[in-house]
């Protein structure tokens, strides 16, 4: 499994991630939703050994050197376009991590390229074309390819369908639920939409301001979900309700830390909920970090 253990990181004085603990395991999706400035991406880039944190860890079983962990976990970048090198083929891109991880002959490696273009749904005329020569769609499936070349054990996913159409973005869901079912991968989902992970994943962490405030099975979201972001998430999402957010939800750069976080646009805040950060409580199955979450019999959803 690949587990990070209370992960700390700071910009220009300001706490970007806040105790973050969490895991991944092999052939499930785990999704992480969250606002911009949140500190998403600050953690899958942790979560990859791209950024050192300031203070916790994260392990995978039995990797030691630094190199192997980097074969083992890799990220797909939310800019397919940014990622790619503008001057290099779908070839090199292709061959290039199996080229530094996979030290396989050429003949091989070329032999490799057309399986993985192939796995991601793309066809081997693509193979001489250059980034601009192809399709949004078609450069996320290339860097989808490129990122399975080392066969790692975990992937993380960056945002990968923001920019694209909804049809588009529906395959290439469906693409990430395939890989890792028929590898028994583990992958995080990163994403600002949270039908996007009820769409994908198994299970859904919400966060907010730099900390995981909940989280529980996707397919139960409509009636585990307790704490009062993450209902006001789920009504935006599935146009449920019109919530009455008052203020600009403030992002994890500028939030003082002391007491919740989000109590200043919480309906339901109570004077104790600036007392301290409410711990993240509960089980394997649900957790939530919230003093007065909503319970089965009274749900805390924002009036219309």
């Amino acid at each position: 499994m690949l587990t990070a253990n209370s992960i700390y990181k700071r910009y220009a004085g300001a706490e970007a991630l806040r105790g973050i603990s969490m895991v991944l395991r092999p052939g499930e999706i785990t999704g992480l939703v969250g606002e911009s400035g949140c500190g998403k991406t600050t953690l899958a880039r942790i979560l990859c050994g791209l950024t050192p944190p300031d203070s916790g860890a994260v392990s995978l079983a039995g990797c030691r050197p630094k190199k192997e962990f980097r074969r083992r976990v890799q990220m797909v970048f939310q800019d397919a376009g940014g990622a790619l090198d503008p001057k290099a083929t779908v070839a090199q891109a292709l061959d290039e991590p199996l080229r530094n991880f996979g030290r396989l002959p050429r003949p091989l490696r070329a032999e490799r390229a057309l399986e993985l273009l192939q796995a991601v749904g793309l066809e081997a005329r693509l193979l001489p074309r250059y980034p601009h020569e192809l399709s949004g769609g078609q450069r996320q499936r290339v860097v989808i390819a490129r990122a399975l070349a080392p066969n790692p054990e975990y992937l993380v996913c960056d945002e990968p369908v923001s920019s694209l159409d909804a049809g588009i973005r529906s395959q290439i869901l469906e693409l990430l639920r395939s890989l890792v079912q028929g590898r028994n991968a583990g992958c995080l989902l990163i994403t600002h939409n949270l039908a996007v992970a009820a769409q994908i994943c198994d299970r859904v962490s919400v966060m907010f301001a730099g900390k995981i405030v909940e989280t529980l099975p996707a397919h139960r979201l409509a009636d585990l979900a307790a704490h009062p972001y993450t209902r006001s998430l789920f009504i935006y999402a599935f146009e449920l309700e019109r919530c009455c957010c008052t203020e600009t939800v403030p992002t994890a750069y500028s939030i003082a830390a002391q007491g919740c976080a989000y109590r200043r646009q919480c309906p339901h805040a109570l004077p104790d909920c600036a007392a301290a950060q409410p711990p993240l409580l509960g089980n394997e199955t649900h957790s939530v970090a919230c003093y007065h979450p909503a319970t089965k019999g009274h749900r805390h959803v924002h009036p219309a």
